[in-house]
């Protein structure tokens, strides 16, 4: 049976039970809850699946921070000696940023040109088998590149500090 009411649907649920129990008492009733709750109960294969290819996805990115961090920082102390020299002939702070970040932002740009055509081809195949999923959904394909040149900023900060404070006669020395 389906009941529309206005109102609390709890207070609504309780009126049709007490009014089913005062109509015959041996009349089973189970299963008495909204439809909303009802709905909620059919969405948990989809939202808990959402819900782990959402941590999935939070994990991929942490992961990718950490790996374009470690290759960052190894870039920058291999190339200390050459920072100090660029340093000695007068390299401004800023010219060293760019010197570091831009070597991890050509990473970042050829990973999102990648993942940008395999995400289009992908994203055709699923679009025929989910419903109301664009192939080419703008907010998919123009946040997460966003996203990814912020992380791509965070993991070459830590490295970038650290050649901006080299000194030049320090650098020189350090093999």
């Amino acid at each position: 049976m389906l009941v529309r009411g206005a109102g609390d649907p709890t207070t609504l649920l309780r009126e049709v039970r007490d009014t089913v129990r005062a109509m015959d008492v041996t009349v089973p009733l189970y299963n008495v809850t909204t439809m909303s709750a009802h709905v909620d109960t059919a969405l948990v294969p989809a939202t808990s699946g959402a819900t782990a290819l959402s941590i999935i996805g939070l994990v991929a990115l942490i992961l990718t921070l950490l790996g374009l961090y470690g290759t960052m920082a190894q870039t920058v102390s291999r190339r200390t000696n050459e920072i100090g020299v660029r340093r000695a002939l007068g390299a401004r702070d800023r010219d060293i940023v760019w010197l570091v970040v831009r070597q991890a932002m050509v990473l970042v740009l050829l990973g999102l040109a990648g993942g940008a055509v395999l995400g289009v081809v992908g994203s055709r195949l699923l679009s025929s088998l989910l419903y109301g999923v664009v192939a080419t959904d703008p907010l998919v394909f123009g946040v997460v590149p966003v996203v990814l040149l912020l992380v791509c900023v965070v993991a070459s900060w830590v490295p970038t500090a650290r050649a901006v404070r080299i000194e030049a006669a320090q650098a020189l020395r350090y093999e």
